[in-house]
């Protein structure tokens, strides 16, 4: 259609069954008298998808003739990304957008939550900085659902303030597959929920920052930790 031009009658369609570079899919999709439609996707890097902030041309050219195209994005480990830029490309388009290689993530709990959780892009192996200032109320199940996007380590820079149930706290502070890593984060726990001796001390060791809590475990347990 591009290379060799050929005439096409009214309302044609061409689909796409490879995967295509943003270029060349925005060159078909440009060609006038047809529709296009890309079934195995486009892939490419950050600097063709986005403008700045904002979605390339080609990526709007494309997203345009076919809404439900699915993007690979393949820049190389530690490509830096804000959490923003992969809503921007997840916003052009309704079907799914896929991370191939561990990039690095920057952003707040909600710019990374609605990249990775809400948005849903796919990443995998990413590793991401959670950046919310000093102080910055942040729930905990909020955490552990980005935590539960990524094999990368997910890191909070500064010490926010985290408050959620038992199970919440420990989703976030603790368990292997949803834990992010904090250092000297405050941690609250939410009135009418208790902490085990146990499930206190796991909760400790993952911060430096002061716990409010309640304990409710049994006399030799409390006996023992005070002793």
């Amino acid at each position: 259609l591009i290379t060799d031009a050929v005439t096409l009658g009214s309302a044609s369609t061409a689909t796409v069954n490879s995967a295509v570079n943003l270029e060349d899919a925005a060159a078909i999709a440009s060609v006038s008298g047809i529709t296009a439609s890309f079934a195995s996707g486009v892939v490419d890097t950050k600097g063709n998808l986005l403008n700045g902030s904002s979605a390339s041309t080609n990526l709007t050219t494309v997203t345009g003739e076919d809404d439900n195209v699915n993007i690979t994005i393949d820049d190389g480990n530690s490509t830096a990304y804000d959490a923003t830029n992969l809503s921007t490309i997840a916003a052009t388009t309704s079907g799914t957008v896929t991370v191939t290689n561990a990039i690095a993530i920057t952003g707040s709990t909600a710019e990374v939550k609605a990249a990775l959780v809400t948005a849903g892009v796919s990443v995998t192996d990413a590793t991401i900085t959670i950046n919310d200032s000093n102080s910055a109320a942040i729930n905990a199940e909020d955490l552990s659902a980005i935590g539960n996007t990524t094999t990368g380590d997910v890191t909070v820079q500064n010490s926010i303030a985290i408050s959620g149930t038992q199970a919440q706290l420990t989703a976030a502070l603790v368990t292997p597959s949803t834990k992010v890593d904090v250092t000297n984060a405050t941690v609250t726990l939410d009135s009418g929920s208790d902490l085990t001796i146990a499930q206190y001390d796991d909760i400790n060791s993952a911060t430096g920052g002061a716990i409010s809590y309640t304990i409710s475990d049994s006399s030799t347990n409390i006996n023992t930790a005070n002793s």
